[in-house]
């Protein structure tokens, strides 16, 4: 059966006199036992879930925590990696200094090469000569302990004119002079000439004759020497005249 106007408005009447409006509701201190919260959505009162009101809040403290945990990796990672920076370059220094070092004693070692080298050639020139003196003592020793020369000086004329009537010799000094001058000569090569034992020359046809001489008393200071025979040549007292001894021409 349809309710009449008059009845509705007694029926709205009552409902309202029932009713409780928001505003005289109990503000409590805690949520503790609450599980909805009273909402006005338009012009309905409406329950809200504690849940569906606190969850932006929860959606901001995620993302926070989530923004809070990449910051510390991304943290993390600058530490560490700022610590191997810091050993790399500990690493870097460590090798300079010891390039440094080793560097220094190379330059020690090679300084002390150097004079390590001069030493030893002042000392090597000083054992030259030291060893040229006692040589000499040595052979003067010899010389005048055994009776044999030292040395030995030879005067010669090189090349002799086949015709050249000056009679010609080697002359051999053995040195020192009160020694005996005992020497011989051998022959090499040639015969252009013949060696008396005295160093007398008699020329015999042109050509190179090659001999020894030899010193019976010490024969180690034997020497070769060559004599060449060759034709007799004119020679000009001046640009255009000869000269002429004893009416024949002098060669």
């Amino acid at each position: 059966m349809a309710l009449t106007n008059e009845e509705k408005q007694e029926l709205l009447n009552a409902m309202k006199a029932d009713s409780q409006s928001v505003d005289n509701l109990e503000v409590v201190g805690s949520l503790d036992g609450v599980k909805s919260l009273p909402a006005v959505r338009g012009e309905e009162l409406v329950a809200a879930p504690l849940n569906l009101l606190s969850k932006p809040a929860q959606d901001a403290a995620a993302t926070a925590n989530s923004a809070a945990a990449t910051a510390n990796e991304a943290a993390a990672k600058a530490i560490e990696a700022a610590d191997n920076a810091s050993n790399k370059a500990a690493s870097i220094d460590s090798a300079v200094t010891k390039a440094n070092n080793a560097a220094k004693s190379a330059n020690a070692a090679a300084k002390y090469a150097d004079e390590k080298a001069g030493v030893a050639d002042i000392a090597a020139k000083n054992a030259d000569a030291t060893v040229s003196e006692l040589k000499q003592l040595s052979t003067d020793f010899v010389g005048k302990t055994m009776g044999v020369p030292t040395e030995m000086r030879l005067e010669y004329l090189k090349e002799i004119s086949l015709r050249n009537d000056v009679p010609q010799r080697i002359k051999v000094s053995l040195i020192p002079s009160y020694y005996p001058q005992n020497f011989i000569f051998q022959f090499v090569e040639g015969d252009g000439i013949r060696v008396d034992p005295g160093g007398n020359i008699r020329l015999i046809k042109e050509g190179v004759t090659s001999l020894w001489v030899i010193p019976l008393g010490n024969t180690s200071l034997w020497q070769e020497i060559s004599i060449r025979v060759k034709q007799p040549e004119m020679r000009l007292v001046d640009a255009s005249s000869f000269r002429i001894v004893d009416g024949v021409f002098r060669i």
